[in-house]
């Protein structure tokens, strides 16, 4: 995303699992606490496209055990050796920037002080805060980065999430808090109960 040349073909970041096949299952908690009634979250990668620059983009899957409404959520992942980029799955045809959102962004390696920003979307900041021994239902997982991201208020929207991810693992555990006009599906706490990696 930030090199001057494209690759040949998708680069490999051991850091974030992104292979087709990759599956992992959270204890969701809509209301943000841990005791509170819970659902599941269960994340898969199911295949993947080309985006309109040209880019390999791995398709993710989310779906929440206790929506009334159940609907696949689907956002697409790109990977380099130091970048994965998480787009939104609204690639647009007829538009101008055929390109779908950013959603999310990570640089590796994780490195406790470290920031950045995506300019065009309104101060969206992340930050690695802290490095620690994470336990979660799956287990306990050394070496995991907390990281914050927000965006500003615009009209009704903001994001203040918290990340944590293990190197190798992915997310262990997730705190979303994202608005735009209205919660977005899954805003909660998300703990991993279980994974497959290929």
């Amino acid at each position: 995303m930030i090199a001057c040349h494209k690759s040949s073909g998708p680069v490999s970041n051991p850091a974030f699992p992104n292979q087709i096949g990759d599956h992992w299952v959270y204890k969701y908690s809509p209301s943000g606490s841990p005791a509170a009634d819970t659902g599941t979250v269960q994340v898969d990668i199911i295949g993947q496209t080309t985006l309109p620059d040209g880019e390999t983009a791995k398709i993710w899957v989310t779906k929440y055990s206790n929506d009334p409404n159940p609907t696949d959520d689907t956002s697409l992942v790109v990977e380099s050796a130091s970048t994965v980029t998480v787009y939104f799955n609204n690639i647009c045809p007829t538009c101008t920037n055929k390109m779908p959102a950013e959603w999310k962004t990570y640089h590796f390696p994780l490195q406790v002080s470290n920031e950045w920003s995506y300019g065009d979307n309104y101060l969206d900041t992340t930050k690695v805060l802290n490095e620690l021994s994470l336990q979660v239902p799956a287990g306990n997982f050394p070496n995991t980065f907390q990281l914050s991201k927000t965006v500003g208020y615009v009209v009704n929207s903001f994001t203040q999430d918290t990340i944590f991810i293990t190197p190798g693992v992915g997310i262990t555990e997730y705190l979303q808090r994202e608005y735009s006009l209205g919660p977005f599906p899954g805003n909660g706490l998300w703990e991993l109960a279980s994974y497959q990696l290929k």
